[in-house]
């Protein structure tokens, strides 16, 4: 596989944000400015560009303000990071007008996660750039007291030239949501992690492809449709039902996902519903996982959840259920 690796964070790195669909740094600026101070209290230079504050409707900005923001970091010889504000609903709108040749010439580590994931399968499929599903400036930075030490000390790893390994497990979470601007003014209780959960048992490789499941359906059928041939899918849902997830993988399988893909490593989220009790998630991963031969790994630390894992896409991985482990074999950065 032919890919594009951004260079590594050593010492100090400009960072350039986006707001590629919802409109809240505009919403809680106070939030975006709290996460920005402890963005620079790692030492990361931020350029503070007031397009973030951009609102259209529902969304950040004109789909032309938006595209030419991303063309502007990514063209920036100084920045080496682009992260997002936020998630949101609508960067699918952005996809058509990027420039992914500007992008290839010019690589550089992007972060998001959540309606991000349609920049990160749009991009990787059209550049083949290594990128990074991982915290965002309000849900994660924009905490009070900054991020949870789990999510900083995984967020630092994955941008070093040298293999993340084995995925950490995190010995606490949290469930609360503080609603911004009016009570997020202390830290969020914490609770113990009964740790992964394993829905089938397997052993296998493959390259990783890390999204929100219900915003990766939204690539179906596009130009920026994944390449599913030996995947590990990271998948991941916020405030979804058993019968969502149930229905986006069923539409997985019917379109022959499944018999290309190596295996599922499923993230916790925040607000989750079982519908049925008879019938949770774990039941529903081992269906899908028995029929096809594959490992699936369940209430893992990354996307809607806190503290959160940063994941790279398109990178060697192994998973053994047998030894509780998932590791990433390569770096996802180079020097």
């Amino acid at each position: 596989m032919t890919r594009l690796f951004p260079k590594a964070w050593v010492g100090t790195m400009t960072v350039g944000t986006i707001a590629p669909a919802s409109p809240a740094p505009n919403n809680f600026r106070q939030r975006y400015e709290r996460g920005i101070q402890n963005l620079k209290a790692l030492g990361l230079k931020v350029i503070e560009d007031r397009r973030v504050f951009a609102k259209n409707g529902h969304v950040a900005g004109t789909v032309g303000a938006r595209v030419r923001h991303i063309h502007d970091l990514f063209q920036n010889p100084e920045v080496g990071m682009i992260i997002s504000a936020i998630g949101g609903f609508n960067s699918n709108q952005l996809l058509r007008h990027i420039d992914y040749d500007l992008i290839q010439r010019n690589p550089k580590i992007l972060v998001g996660y959540s309606d991000v994931t349609n920049l990160h399968m749009a991009i990787t499929k059209q550049t083949n750039l290594v990128t990074f599903y991982g915290p965002a400036i309000m849900p994660q930075f924009g905490d009070f007291g900054g991020p949870i030490d789990f999510t900083l000390r995984n967020f630092k790893k994955a941008f070093q030239p040298i293999p993340i390994g084995s995925l950490p497990v995190s010995e606490v979470f949290t469930e609360e949501l503080l609603p911004w601007g009016t009570h997020d003014s202390r830290p969020k209780q914490m609770q113990p992690n009964s740790g992964w959960i394993i829905c089938h048992e397997g052993k296998s490789e493959g390259y990783s492809l890390v999204a929100n499941l219900t915003t990766l359906m939204m690539t179906i059928a596009t130009r920026w449709e994944p390449i599913w041939q030996d995947k590990v899918l990271f998948l991941e849902e916020e405030g979804q039902s058993t019968q969502i997830t149930d229905r986006c993988l069923t539409h997985l399988e019917n379109i022959g996902v499944f018999e290309k893909i190596k295996g599922i490593v499923f993230g916790r989220s925040y607000g989750y519903k079982v519908v049925d009790s008879k019938y949770p998630l774990k039941r529903i991963l081992r269906r899908f996982g028995r029929r096809y031969k594959i490992p699936v790994i369940a209430n893992v630390d990354f996307g809607h959840s806190d503290p959160v894992l940063t994941l790279p896409q398109l990178i060697h991985v192994k998973v053994d259920t047998a030894k509780q482990d998932v590791a990433f074999t390569e770096a996802a950065v180079v020097a």
